[in-house]
């Protein structure tokens, strides 16, 4: 199971193992897997829990992105689906909005769903 990624910084990779952060300061950086990341624009998050955030292989690097402006779109765009999801799962049954299909279908009978359910 994946650790729950929430807080996003945007950072700038200028170089392997070297980027600038949001206060625009130059730090290293280091992975897992200890290859170098591409330049670009990086979404950066780390393991909820996490008291110094560093990047090391306990950061996850989303990207790369050619313009920040390009991430900060991708970070409304990842904070906004635990909301659309929340709001999905609250939803009263009642409250869907019906949908209707052309032509006349009924609902299947549990045995034309599941052939082998309630047989003879």
């Amino acid at each position: 199971m994946e650790a729950d990624y929430g807080d996003f910084e945007i950072v700038r990779v200028i170089s392997d193992f070297r980027l600038l952060d949001p206060e625009s300061l130059e730090r290293a950086y280091w992975r897992r897997d200890g290859k170098g990341l591409a330049v670009g624009w990086y979404l950066v998050s780390w393991p909820q829990g996490i008291s110094v955030k560093r990047f090391n292989e306990e950061a996850m690097f989303r990207g790369p992105y050619r313009l920040r402006e390009e991430a900060q779109v991708a970070v409304q765009r990842l904070t906004s689906r635990p909301r659309v999801r929340a709001a999905i799962a609250t939803r009263n049954a009642d409250s869907a909005p019906a949908v209707h299909a052309q032509g006349r279908a009924e609902p299947a009978s549990a045995r034309e769903r599941d052939p082998q359910a309630g047989g003879c």
